[in-house]
């Protein structure tokens, strides 16, 4: 298995070095990975494949002071509140929410909840990265 995408129809990407962008003593990003479902296995397995593709992102499970972005694995329609209660308790954060349905059934739910970024999953990892990039974007702006 390629390790630089997530399925078969992704575009490949190549690992690359940590951003250096963040400046000399500067923290990387710190993204909350969340799920539905929580599924303890999966999700250690799924931060520690990100973490070596994102070198950069430093992903947990726990919340802790400083997120700068979370993340919502699994969304399922009808589960606004979930996204709510994220925006909520992380309302500086880049708040991203991947679903396995269609888009149009549940993209327009997460975004009217506060979700900063809503995509269909598998996602490419490029995409992803700067989705979860999006606040030193957004500060540099």
């Amino acid at each position: 298995m390629n390790r630089s995408r997530l399925d078969s129809r992704s575009r490949i990407v190549p690992k690359g070095r940590p951003d250096s962008s963040h400046g000399q003593g500067q923290r990387g990003l710190a993204c909350l990975l969340t799920t539905l479902h929580p599924e303890r296995a999966l999700s250690l397995a799924l931060v520690k494949n990100l973490s070596e593709e994102m070198p950069d992102i430093s992903f947990t499970l726990q919340e802790h002071p400083g997120i700068d972005v979370v993340w919502l694995c699994g969304y399922e329609l009808g589960s606004a509140r979930v996204v709510r209660a994220l925006r909520a308790r992380h309302p500086n954060a880049v708040l991203v929410v991947t679903g396995k349905e269609t888009d149009d059934l549940w993209v327009g739910e997460v975004l009217g909840c506060g979700a900063d970024c809503a995509l269909s999953w598998p996602v490419d990892y490029a995409r992803l990265s700067e989705v979860l990039h999006r606040r030193i974007l957004q500060q540099r702006a």
